[in-house]
């Protein structure tokens, strides 16, 4: 990778020494055996770490992790958990208004002070989970993109999102191979596209099974 110096540190242990241990350039040189901290900033550089100051110390804020790996972090806490922004900053050892942007920057939808009141701090509260009367069960997830006015989003739209490892797009629906609303085993899912939902459940009421009817339908995925 370098004509005139060959780093023997891999990058992940570059990072550690830097970015987590936070040691300087010009320290790092002794240990890696260059000559100045010029060199030692290319040997950064050419490793993709970042030698600006104020990145390093976000990235110390963010317990190490990554944009990714920070981002999964804050909809575990702040929406599934319901933690507050205050209480997460105090871990942080941050300011809320700084998780508050990091909120903005990933597209985190924050609550409102009704919002508050409702949810797990809630006495209502009854574990995020419900059966409506319609059959399906609804799950409380105040973040996903497509959560109604309750805050909640259908399980088994979750689960087949999972599934796919994407949300659903417009125009698919999940349907229950079983008919069971409540049953949301994965392998009780199949998403498909509106109009082929619409031509399964015509094909079966003139009487041919799923495993006939499917096979005359092009789903999205199952």
């Amino acid at each position: 990778m370098f004509t005139k110096f060959e780093c023997k540190f891999s990058r992940e242990e570059l990072l550690e020494i830097y970015s987590r241990d936070g040691m300087t350039e010009k320290k790092m040189c002794s240990m890696v055996g260059c000559k100045s901290d010029i060199t030692m900033r290319k040997i950064l550089h050419e490793n993709g770490i970042d030698t600006n100051n104020n990145k390093r110390l976000a990235y110390n804020k963010r317990g190490n992790r990554t944009d990714d790996e920070f981002k999964q972090y804050l909809i575990t806490e702040y929406c599934e958990k319901r933690r507050s922004m205050t209480s997460i900053a105090k871990e942080m050892n941050v300011t809320w208004t700084t998780v508050s942007r990091y909120l903005d920057k990933y597209g985190i939808q924050k609550r409102t002070k009704s919002q508050q009141q409702s949810g797990k701090g809630s006495h209502t509260w009854k574990g995020g989970k419900r059966k409506k009367k319609n059959g399906y069960i609804e799950i409380y997830n105040p973040c996903h993109p497509n959560a109604n006015s309750r805050n909640c989003v259908y399980e088994h739209q979750l689960v087949a999102e999972k599934k796919l490892g994407r949300y659903l797009m417009k125009g698919e629906v999940v349907h229950h191979i079983d008919f069971d609303k409540s049953n949301n085993n994965p392998d009780n899912l199949i998403v498909l596209t509106n109009n082929d939902h619409i031509k399964l459940h015509g094909l079966m009421r003139g009487g041919k099974t799923f495993e006939e009817a499917v096979k005359e339908v092009v789903p999205c995925t199952k």
